[in-house]
């Protein structure tokens, strides 16, 4: 995912980019939490905008 510094990526998108760059067939909720644990370590926020 480092090389789409071109702006905000929603949860989906670095799901799809993650899964694709991967191969993975890991459920959603496990990729986000993985994505989640990830940027805490690196230091990134991570909005949630849930509705």
């Amino acid at each position: 995912m480092a090389e789409h510094r071109t702006g905000l990526l929603s949860m989906d998108e670095a799901i799809t980019i993650l899964r694709k760059s991967t191969g993975t067939d890991r459920s959603d909720a496990d990729l986000a939490a993985l994505i989640t644990k990830k940027a805490a370590y690196l230091g990134v926020a991570v909005v949630s905008d849930a509705h």
